[in-house]
């Protein structure tokens, strides 16, 4: 179990966050990221293609990011082929 806060009263992890956390045991330092699925989804500004929360920039324009409307997303599906 982690400690809600570090000593600076900091919060140890902070989901809204960049995904990354750092630990340390003994005299060794660990990075760790975790996966963000779960922050809500984020489109491209100029196009409103939607990503998944934790995409801080649109991966084919480089642009970043902004909160998506969840009333104005469009999901595509794959076809299914019976």
């Amino acid at each position: 179990m982690f400690r809600g806060r570090i000593a600076n009263g900091k919060a140890f992890a902070d989901p809204p966050g960049d995904g990354k956390m750092r630990g340390r045991l003994d005299r060794s330092e660990f990075g760790f990221r975790w996966p963000l699925g779960s922050l809500p989804p984020r489109r491209d500004p100029a196009n409103g293609e939607a990503f998944p929360g934790d995409y801080r920039y649109t991966p084919y324009t480089g642009a970043a990011s902004q909160l998506a409307d969840p009333g104005a997303l469009t999901v595509s599906l794959p076809m299914q082929v019976s």
